[in-house]
């Protein structure tokens, strides 16, 4: 009220995406702002500190346009930076570099077995996990379609679902886990169940494996 600027509940907000990746997710998670919608031929900024005039002067700089700021709680301003800035577009692009690796003539799939961190499969488990821990999710469901691959994260209950074009990768993903949960990768017909630990985001996840 001090500073006339409104004050905004983030928990139901409804985000534009596409508006709020304008601003790169480093700046955003360094200033603790969040672009909230178009208004008056600029931007709605959502600032834990609308003091802090640097911050304002660098988003307005970045993005070119006037910013009016607004006030949001700072823990609900970083919960909506985790939902908005995800993994989704880094993970399809890993899918595509796996997809080239498996076109190639000479590709060894007893590679899979080998913890080499620069392996695609390996980086493109990884931002899986990754995206996983920062939504909170319960579960990851892999599941190979005929026309596309299935990657749903269960979150709150509900799956939310991303789909992959290059269907191929299924197979490298699929042995690689079986690996890492010390099941059978020549059997493919029975149901198999493994676990394994995996740490992601400085922590140790234990992750059962369960194969239909």
């Amino acid at each position: 009220e001090q500073l006339r600027i409104p004050f905004v509940e983030l928990p139901h907000y409804k985000f534009d995406p596409a508006l709020t990746q304008s601003l790169p997710e480093a700046v955003a998670r360094r200033f603790r702002v969040i672009v909230l919608s178009r208004q008056d031929e600029g931007v709605l900024l959502g600032m834990a500190d609308p003091l802090n005039l640097y911050a304002l002067d660098e988003v307005e700089r970045l993005l070119g346009k006037r910013v009016h700021p607004a006030v949001v709680l700072e823990a609900d301003l970083l919960a909506a930076l985790d939902r908005i800035y995800r993994r989704s577009s880094e993970i399809a692009s890993l899918a595509g570099q796996l997809d080239e690796r498996l076109e190639e003539a000479n590709f060894d799939f007893g590679g899979l077995s080998q913890d080499n961190q620069d392996a695609p499969v390996v980086r493109l488990l990884q931002t899986l996990f990754e995206d996983a821990v920062q939504m909170k999710a319960s579960d990851i469901h892999i599941e190979p379609d005929d026309k596309v691959l299935r990657l749903r994260l269960r979150i709150d209950g509900v799956l939310n679902e991303q789909l992959i074009k290059e269907t191929r990768i299924a197979s490298a993903l699929v042995m690689r886990l079986k690996i890492l949960a010390g099941l059978d990768i020549s059997e493919k017909r029975l149901p198999q169940d493994g676990r394994f630990n995996i740490r992601v985001k400085n922590r140790n996840l234990d992750v059962r494996v369960s194969t239909l």
